[in-house]
């Protein structure tokens, strides 16, 4: 199978040289992985043809997949100074091998420069926020990550990296939703265990079972409220965590107590009395929750989510709820539409 895959990929690239399109030649060659092949294409065609801006951005990105950050900078340099279509994603690109190649502030100023273009482009937004977090300046960061995400809700890395934030930072109702809907993006994919992981830490935060009958809950009342007052929220958090294990569900799967746990929160956080209550969390997060429950969809979102998780009887629920799941997959499905991103940004 691996061969067939090379052999048309040659085929592809070939064909596309063949028809006078040595830049797409070389992209299928750098997508192959023969970056050394399509990286000499290029700079036959740089060489030749200098004020091309395609044919040197797409070097430089070939440097990049190379790990060459020193060729990557140089080459995009001129691109990102000069007006023109590929000059805001040569900036991105060239922030972020500036990024990699250990300069943090000439990438942040880079970026700086990109959002001047484009305030808006979620590429740009989510990028500097990754570098930013990576110098702990997580405030300007989850900044950046909120309007991300408040403009492009679809962005599942955005709301799993602002999850993260906010979870650091002593915000866990709004990280929790922010953790939900990247699940309900990202149900099955490698960074799912992750974020299921830290939903599982946060319905269980401050909350210690000394025994079979008593269990101990401890309430976080210094916990920042800049970013909407969750307390209630929090607080039912905590007791319906306590309660889960209890006698009156014994009988139930693991699975089966999650998802009455999860279910009530989202009941409590969308039922929430809130006409004044304007914070990102309740702007962005606050009306995808309320549709989903309206549509008596919590159920099979949360079944669906947890799958990759294997907990006990999330794959019996889903072969008996089939029209369920469809029901799911249907309302999500449109809002799956991704804004292209571009490298250096970790997890993405």
């Amino acid at each position: 199978m691996k061969l067939f895959v090379f052999v048309v990929g040659m085929f592809v690239a070939l064909h596309a040289f063949a028809q006078g399109d040595p830049i797409r030649a070389a992209i299928d060659l750098v997508d192959q992985g023969r970056i050394d092949e399509g990286i000499a294409i290029l700079k036959t065609v740089v060489a030749s043809d200098p004020a091309n801006t395609k044919a040197q951005y797409e070097l430089g990105l070939a440097y990049a997949k190379k790990g060459d950050n020193a060729s990557c900078i140089a080459t995009l340099q001129p691109v990102a100074d000069k007006e023109g279509s590929e000059q805001l994603i040569a900036m991105t690109n060239l922030a972020s091998c500036l990024d990699s190649a250990g300069q943090p502030d000439k990438a942040i100023a880079m970026y700086q420069r990109a959002l001047k273009l484009e305030p808006d482009d979620s590429s740009v937004l989510f990028n500097l926020a990754v570098t930013l977090a990576g110098q702990n300046k997580f405030n300007e960061a989850r900044e950046l990550l909120k309007r991300d995400t408040e403009k492009h809700p679809s962005h599942a890395s955005g709301q799993l990296l602002l999850g993260y934030i906010f979870k650091a930072q002593r915000y866990n109702v709004p990280a929790l939703f922010a953790y939900l809907h990247f699940l309900a993006l990202e149900p099955a994919s490698k960074r799912s265990p992750q974020a299921i992981a830290a939903v599982w830490q946060l319905l269980n935060f401050g909350v210690e079972k000394k025994d079979e009958k008593n269990t101990n809950i401890t309430f976080d009342v210094s916990a920042p409220k800049d970013e909407g007052d969750y307390g209630s929220v929090a607080l039912m958090m905590a007791m319906s965590s306590a309660l889960r294990e209890g006698e009156k569900n014994k009988k139930l799967t693991q699975m089966e107590k999650v998802q009455s746990q999860i279910a009530t929160l989202i009941s409590v956080f969308a039922g929430k009395e809130d006409n004044h209550h304007t914070d990102y969390t309740a702007r962005v997060q606050r009306p995808f929750f309320t549709e989903m429950q309206e549509k008596k969809l919590i159920e099979p979102f949360v079944w669906h989510a947890f799958a990759v998780a294997k907990v006990d009887g999330s794959r019996e629920w889903q072969e008996k709820h089939p029209a369920d799941l469809e029901r799911w997959v249907e309302w999500i499905t449109p809002q799956l539409d991704k804004p292209h991103l571009m490298l250096g940004a970790p997890g993405k």
